[in-house]
């Protein structure tokens, strides 16, 4: 699956203009995409059918006018509302003769369904005062929204949102799938996401996360895999190492070191008999520690730590000391956050910040954490930017960037907003570290199975009673299936 900016998007349909097909062809396209996606929606819908369809003066309201003359020519009761009314074009002149035009706003409540084709993908900015409140009056009257491209306010290019935008219950994204329906806050204004029109995928590396991942081999052994050590599990937090290594085993490591407080030796051999335990007291110096580390594939630093001075010691020794592939997630990223550990280190790394986190890392860059669920995409630059490695910054739909690509993953589900699964994560992509993925893949890949499997964990369970450990359950049917078929969600 491949996402466009609004960009890239007008590049395609002047290339198509330039090719020979004319802009009405283009709508009239747009237009039959539409009206079998508003098909497909409501065809439980019994009754005859009301519908206002709202059209702006851009391309985008001479969708909105030729679908309007669809839906009639189906005998269905239409009629337009005009908005942000100017010097309309020679293609909204032409479709909109052939609909009634309302003259004045309407009593909304009466239609079943209402048509936002306001404004589209290449909107920016915030709404004009007059169409706000008239979105606000939709909004009120309940009544269903299918938005023509993306719902009025929300911007393309990056899913941040205008105050006042219309809520979809649809939306068809026209010629492509554009980023604003899948990255939040924007996405959870669309509704139930449709594709008018597939094309080939986008000059850019805008994409969602899912990456298949090789078939082992028959001549194998467990180094062959990858050595995963998990630095964490701090007093009164043996469950975080144990969910990390446990879904490193599963996600296909050859052998998995725990490196851990004493106090947590017999609970964590007892979760996890077949992971190596290297166990600290207070009196034990990061040195000691260092040797065994050095030997792992990867580290995973920082599930349920803690953040004392031995552990702000441990980290910092770790960090100066070694080069291996790192995944920072946690008390790490709290530990190191404005402390110049991460910048200096010399080795590939993955952050896994959640938005929280995110703010620390930032080191006053964002200045709240609705700063960052407001506007998620530029956080993740930010953050990228800042420490030159893979972020994977944690959301509904996550996202990830190593500066030179950026993917958003769709799987997953909001059970998994529970304490443990950031471990379970972080433990995946430490695996697909120690097998051999860049960076950038593992993060990618991690997150998609990580989502898959909750997905498939909560069929079982539901969303409300989901947690990490029935996520660690599902971990094998969900790289089972992904080898199978595709995931279709």
């Amino acid at each position: 699956m491949f996402f466009y900016t609004p960009e890239e998007v007008r590049r395609i349909e002047k290339n198509e203009t330039e090719n020979g097909l004319s802009s009405l062809e283009m709508i009239e396209n747009a237009a039959a995409a539409l009206y079998d996606r508003f098909k497909e929606c409501f065809e439980a819908n019994r009754k005859p059918m009301r519908v206002l369809v709202l059209c702006g003066k851009g391309n985008n309201g001479a969708d909105g006018y030729a679908f309007a003359k669809l839906l009639k020519k189906d005998g269905i009761f239409t009629e337009i509302l005009s908005v942000n009314t100017g010097t309309q074009s020679r293609e909204n002149r032409f479709f909109s003769q052939n609909a009634a035009v309302l003259e004045t706003k309407p009593d909304f409540s009466k239609y079943d369904c209402i048509a936002d084709g306001v404004y589209g993908s290449g909107f920016t900015g915030e709404l004009p005062e007059e169409i706000g409140n008239l979105f606000d009056d939709i909004r009120r009257s309940a009544v269903p929204v299918f938005a023509i491209d993306l719902p009025s306010g929300v911007h393309g290019a990056d899913g941040t949102v205008s105050s006042h935008a219309l809520p979809a219950d649809f939306t068809v994204n026209l010629t492509a799938r554009k980023v604003g329906s899948y990255v939040f806050p924007g996405a959870g204004l669309c509704g139930k996401v449709f594709l008018g029109a597939e094309l080939p995928a986008p000059p850019s590396s805008f994409k969602d996360g899912f990456l298949p991942l090789a078939r082992p081999s028959g001549r194998t052994n467990k180094g062959t895999f990858g050595t995963v050590g998990v630095v964490g599990g701090g007093k009164n937090m043996a469950g975080a190492a144990f969910l990390a290594g446990k879904a490193a085993y599963l996600s296909g490591a050859g052998l998995v070191k725990l490196f851990t407080p004493e106090c947590n030796r017999s609970i964590l051999q007892t979760l996890l008999p077949e992971a190596t335990l290297y166990t600290y007291d207070d009196q034990t110096k990061p040195e000691e520690l260092l040797f065994q580390a050095s030997r792992c594939t990867v580290l995973v630093l920082g599930p349920g730590l803690g953040q004392g001075k031995q552990q702000k010691e441990l980290v910092k020794t770790l960090l100066e000391n070694l080069s291996c592939p790192l995944v920072l997630d946690a008390d790490s990223l709290n530990l190191s956050a404005c402390r110049g550990f991460i910048e200096h280190y010399q080795g590939p790394l993955v952050l896994t910040p959640h938005p929280g986190e995110a703010l620390r890392l930032s080191c006053g860059e964002r200045k709240t954490i609705k700063e960052i669920t407001d506007d998620p995409l530029h956080t993740l630059e930010i953050l990228q930017k800042k420490y030159r490695c893979t972020v994977l910054l944690k959301d509904a739909h996550t996202l990830i960037s190593d500066g030179r690509s950026l993917a958003v993953n769709l799987t997953g589900n909001s059970g998994m907003s529970k304490g443990g699964n950031g471990d379970v994560l972080s433990g995946i992509i430490g695996a697909l570290l120690a097998e051999g993925l860049s960076p950038f893949k593992a993060a990618c890949a991690g997150a998609y199975y990580h989502g898959l499997a909750g997905d498939l964990a909560a069929k079982k369970h539901g969303q409300r009673s989901l947690l990490a450990t029935h996520v660690l359950e599902e971990l094998p049917s969900s790289f089972l299936l992904a080898f199978e078929k595709p995931y279709a969600g």
